[in-house]
Protein backbone atom coordinates (compact mmCIF):
# COMPACT_ATOMS: atom_id res chain seq x y z
CA UNK A 1 0.00 0.00 0.00
CA UNK A 2 1.37 3.40 -0.98
CA UNK A 3 1.79 5.93 1.84
CA UNK A 4 0.31 8.71 -0.29
CA UNK A 5 -1.67 7.13 -3.14
CA UNK A 6 -2.58 9.30 -6.10
CA UNK A 7 0.28 11.78 -5.75
CA UNK A 8 3.49 11.68 -7.73
CA UNK A 9 7.05 11.39 -6.53
CA UNK A 10 8.91 14.68 -7.10
CA UNK A 11 12.08 12.77 -8.00
CA UNK A 12 11.05 10.02 -10.44
CA UNK A 13 7.66 11.58 -11.40
CA UNK A 14 5.89 8.22 -11.03
CA UNK A 15 3.04 7.45 -8.64
CA UNK A 16 4.41 7.68 -5.14
CA UNK A 17 4.91 4.17 -3.71
CA UNK A 18 7.00 2.23 -1.24
CA UNK A 19 9.61 1.89 -4.00
CA UNK A 20 10.18 5.67 -3.86
CA UNK A 21 10.64 5.40 -0.09
CA UNK A 22 13.10 2.50 -0.46
CA UNK A 23 15.10 4.46 -3.08
CA UNK A 24 15.27 7.46 -0.73
CA UNK A 25 13.18 9.81 -2.85
CA UNK A 26 10.98 10.68 0.12
CA UNK A 27 11.29 10.38 3.90
CA UNK A 28 8.74 10.69 6.66
CA UNK A 29 8.86 13.73 8.96
CA UNK A 30 9.79 12.65 12.47
CA UNK A 31 7.40 15.17 14.08
CA UNK A 32 4.18 14.88 12.10
CA UNK A 33 4.57 11.82 9.80
CA UNK A 34 4.16 13.86 6.56
CA UNK A 35 6.20 12.76 3.54
CA UNK A 36 8.98 15.17 2.53
CA UNK A 37 11.99 15.18 0.23
CA UNK A 38 15.29 14.43 2.00
CA UNK A 39 17.06 17.62 3.05
CA UNK A 40 13.90 19.75 2.88
CA UNK A 41 11.99 21.13 5.84
CA UNK A 42 8.48 19.93 6.52
CA UNK A 43 5.86 22.42 5.27
CA UNK A 44 3.27 21.15 7.75
CA UNK A 45 5.56 21.68 10.74
CA UNK A 46 6.73 25.08 9.43
CA UNK A 47 3.12 26.26 9.05
CA UNK A 48 2.25 25.03 12.54
CA UNK A 49 5.28 26.82 14.05
CA UNK A 50 4.46 30.05 12.19
CA UNK A 51 0.85 29.93 13.42
CA UNK A 52 2.03 29.39 16.99
CA UNK A 53 4.46 32.32 16.66
CA UNK A 54 1.69 34.56 15.26
CA UNK A 55 -0.65 33.54 18.05
CA UNK A 56 2.02 34.16 20.68
CA UNK A 57 2.99 37.52 19.16
CA UNK A 58 -0.66 38.57 18.81
CA UNK A 59 -1.38 37.68 22.42
CA UNK A 60 1.54 39.77 23.68
CA UNK A 61 0.52 42.70 21.47
CA UNK A 62 -3.09 42.49 22.57
CA UNK A 63 -2.12 42.42 26.24
CA UNK A 64 0.19 45.42 25.85
CA UNK A 65 -2.54 47.43 24.09
CA UNK A 66 -5.00 46.69 26.88
CA UNK A 67 -2.51 47.71 29.56
CA UNK A 68 -1.96 51.05 27.78
CA UNK A 69 -5.64 51.81 27.41
CA UNK A 70 -5.92 50.01 24.07
CA UNK A 71 -8.56 50.53 21.43
CA UNK A 72 -12.06 50.73 22.82
CA UNK A 73 -15.26 50.05 20.96
CA UNK A 74 -17.57 53.02 20.67
CA UNK A 75 -21.32 52.44 20.32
Amino acid sequence: MAPFPGHHCPNCKKSFSQTCVKKGHMVQCSKCSSWIMPGKSCATCAAREAAEARKKKGGKKRRSNLSQGGARLLN
